[in-house]
């Protein structure tokens, strides 16, 4: 068990260590781009990501998770080569219908999302970039599949390299505000795609299959909506903000969300490797059992401590970091993350419903969570504001996450029955419940108290987790800490 669990925790390490490099970068220039961007060029910003949230799933065919089971259905590189580029043409249509909506209609679009045709060119522009993103999938998939996590950290640094620069030649140098900030990012996705493609197609064959494009079809379509259901969780709640309190407000929940997102480097990290290493174990799920389950109480464990500490450090953080005009957007922060978090333990529960092949019902997980949501996001936006949003995003995904876990109890006559620690899990959950009320207790503005007080918290989450851990775990942990410390020294 322990090398399976190395094996994920590796490929997961890897995936993190680059996007996480890229994601400091970003923190670190980000009181840079908020003395010359204002907290509504940021709010324009995130209705554009908004936008192009949406148009990745749509034009994108469900063939990020339809590609994988043509993929590993055969080790034949003749299969594997046809997948990839059945993929690839199936999504050139897609995206040339893309391309043209992009330039034909911008200004509708820019009034759908930000009630003003001013902002269509930014629309073009943004939308240009998704398509690259989009056509890139077939080749970020390959690359992934072959375990070739060094391989794909190298091109996502390199390009997000590329992109920040050029964000800080246009926005600082050249003083073009958000356009430079759009025009910098579509540059970055094109690099990206090509970086990409230059890797991906090494070692295959140009070939199709109709017979591939059928199934790669019948499975990716019915995902759409679920996509856009995970658009709507994530970042519905900007569209609702903007209607009741304006482009000012969503510009500073955008900065707190933007910094809670850093958990899904860690987060995002684990989810590109467990999809392969889960799938790996198909056709022997009789081994997976305790497996499974002691991979999901490690999770909780580790990323749920994460999630938490967004929640102490928050105020401290985006104090530091950014100009008064945001420092309210700490309340966003935590929520942000434990947003993540839940995401990833919605991904930790996949498994059951894609050993049987019954994909189409995650859409439906997702469709009832996201229509619970924008209630949530209404009655809790008009109560609160962008605090409100906060915390409508996080239990929206802690809704999606609880409703494949009943699904699964459902099922469980016909899923793998994982063995789930209860009561483990359980105590944790209390501490995690305690740590976020205690994050939001008023304690002045002294920056002393602050620390003393994210101090006594950091304690409490320590301990706890010490008392959590069972003694087999806590041994195999010191003899760890005392390898690295031989290593370094």
């Amino acid at each position: 068990m322990k090398e399976q669990i190395f094996r994920l925790g590796k490929s997961s390490i890897i995936y993190g260590a680059g996007t996480m490099l890229t994601r400091f970068i970003s923190l670190v220039l980000l009181p840079l781009f908020t003395s010359y961007l204002s907290p509504s060029d940021y709010g324009v910003l995130a209705l554009l990501a908004l936008l192009a949230m949406v148009a990745q799933p749509v034009f994108g065919i469900g063939m990020s998770a339809a590609m994988g089971p043509s993929y590993f259905e055969s080790n034949e590189p003749l299969r594997k080569s046809e997948t990839i580029w059945t993929t690839f043409l199936i999504l050139v249509i897609s995206v040339s219908i893309l391309i043209v909506i992009a330039w034909i209609v911008p200004k509708t679009l820019s009034i759908l999302i930000a009630q003003t045709p001013k902002y269509a060119y930014f629309v073009s522009l943004t939308l240009t970039g998704s398509a690259f993103g989009i056509l890139s999938t077939p080749f970020t998939q390959r690359i992934q599949f072959e375990e070739k996590a060094k391989t794909f950290v190298v091109i996502t640094l390199l390009s997000s390299l590329i992109s920040i620069s050029l964000s800080i030649l246009t926005v600082v140098t050249m003083r073009w505000g958000v356009e430079g900030m759009v025009t910098s990012q579509v540059v970055g996705q094109a690099i990206t795609f090509l970086m990409f493609f230059i890797m991906g197609v090494r070692g295959t064959r140009f070939i199709y299959s109709k017979k591939i494009m059928n199934e790669l079809l019948r499975l990716g379509i019915p995902l759409i909506p679920g996509f856009a259901f995970t658009f709507i969780l994530m970042q519905g709640n900007r569209y609702i903000l903007q209607l009741f309190s304006g482009v000012e407000q969503v510009g500073i929940f955008s900065i707190g969300f933007n910094i809670g997102l850093v958990l899904n480097l860690a987060v995002g990290a684990v989810g590109t490797a467990w999809y392969p290493f889960f799938m790996s174990y198909m056709e022997r799920q009789q081994e997976a059992t305790i497996l499974f389950g002691r991979i999901f109480t490690y999770y909780i464990f580790l990323f749920g401590v994460l999630c938490m500490l967004f929640f102490v450090g928050s105020k401290l953080v985006i104090t530091v970091l950014t100009q008064p005009a945001f420092h309210d957007a700490y309340m966003v922060v935590g929520f942000s993350a434990s947003a993540i978090f839940f995401t990833g333990i919605f991904n930790m529960l996949l498994p059951g419903i894609y050993f049987k092949k019954e994909i189409r019902y995650v859409s439906v997980v997702q469709g009832l969570a996201a229509v619970i949501s924008i209630g949530l996001n209404i009655i809790l936006i008009k109560w609160a504001g962008f605090f409100g949003a906060g915390i409508a995003l996080s239990l929206g995904h802690l809704l999606m996450a609880v409703f494949l876990y009943l699904w699964n109890i459902y099922r469980k006559n016909d899923y793998i029955r994982i063995k789930y620690e209860g009561l483990r899990l359980a105590k944790f959950l209390f501490l995690f419940v305690f740590i976020i009320v205690s994050s939001f207790l008023d304690r002045g503005a002294n920056l002393w108290i602050e620390l003393g007080y994210i101090t006594i918290l950091i304690c409490i989450i320590s301990i706890s987790l010490y008392l959590l851990l069972n003694k087999n775990e806590l041994v195999f942990i010191k003899e760890k800490l005392f390898l690295f410390k031989s290593i370094k020294a």
